[in-house]
């Protein structure tokens, strides 16, 4: 067992968080399932997969046993599911023994945990409240006038705030260059600037920070054991949520504010120029086909992109 998650983690080369995930998913099933024995991966069978999805959900008394979500449980037996068709695949083992086990509730049920836009309302609450600090200030105005991912904005520098030449559009060049990290090929753009964060000062914002020679557009911010750039500063963000600005939904986060952004976009622009501000796959044939969309054409369709509850 040991020898086959090192095998797949050697080819796959998973980042570091994915790679933590699955050798916790993968020491739980051989404590829960196999007694804690490093057993030939062909010996273990679907009632053994069983055992694991029975002994996390509920806890009996055993050491280091303790009950987990339906949802957690998923997940854990999702990534165990992942490691076994590498090694069906390979012939390691001639079936995958995690084939058809699901664990009940493991859904998400009438959108709970589902995220949602911001409404006016929320929106006012959020933006009324003071934030201390560049990162705290500027990143809700980011995710929500720029539509982009948290992680994408954090690992953001200085030298990403750039100007086209020719037209003078300010864009934030968004890429995997670097040892930067962005979700898919297409997650890779351009993004004009809202003129509502030039009117915020955001520019003199960069300028300072050029100025001083930082290399970090958001300089607090550190990265984690993992290389995100995000992770405390969201956790940060969960609780002033919560506790500061008073927001309580829970399907109401970070990302809901990217959310919130595509609803406002559908209403002011294409298709194809909200999934090319936006870096998602689709759009029309002008993400795939021909040459992009001019940052022109994009910059005019982003200014028109507004949210009542914080605009005058």
């Amino acid at each position: 067992m040991s020898e086959v998650l090192e095998r797949w983690i050697t080819e796959r080369r998973p980042s570091s968080k994915t790679e933590a995930e699955f050798r916790a998913a993968w020491t739980r099933m051989t404590a829960l399932a196999l007694d804690g024995r490093d057993a030939p991966i062909k010996s273990v069978t679907k009632a053994n997969i069983r055992q694991l999805k029975d002994r996390l959900l509920v806890a009996k008394g055993r050491r280091g046993e303790v009950a987990l979500s339906p949802v957690t449980v998923s997940k854990v037996l999702a990534a165990c599911k992942t490691i076994f068709q590498w090694a069906t695949n390979n012939g390691l083992v001639e079936s995958n023994p995690c084939v058809g086990i699901t664990v009940a509730g493991a859904k998400r049920r009438n959108g709970d945990k589902a995220r949602l836009p911001y409404d006016a309302d929320t929106l006012k609450k959020l933006f009324d409240v003071k934030r201390k600090g560049a990162a705290n200030y500027w990143l809700p105005y980011l995710g929500l006038y720029q539509g982009a991912r948290l992680e994408e904005l954090c690992q953001l520098r200085v030298e990403d705030v750039k100007t086209e030449p020719g037209t003078g559009i300010v864009y934030l060049d968004i890429h995997g260059r670097d040892g930067r990290k962005v979700k898919t090929q297409s997650s890779e753009r351009k993004v004009p600037l809202h003129p509502e964060l030039v009117r915020l000062g955001f520019l003199n914002y960069v300028e300072q920070q050029r100025a001083a020679g930082a290399v970090m557009l958001l300089f607090e911010l550190k990265q984690d054991t993992h290389g995100a750039w995000s992770g405390a500063w969201s956790k940060w963000f969960g609780w002033h949520l919560r506790a500061i600005a008073r927001i309580t939904d829970r399907r109401l986060t970070f990302h809901s504010l990217r959310h919130t952004w595509a609803s406002a976009a559908r209403e002011a622009m294409t298709e194809e120029h909200r999934h090319a501000i936006g870096g998602w796959l689709g759009g029309g044939v002008g993400r795939t086909y021909g040459s992009a969309v001019p940052l022109k054409v994009l910059a005019e369709s982003m200014a028109k992109v507004r949210f009542e509850g914080i605009e005058e």
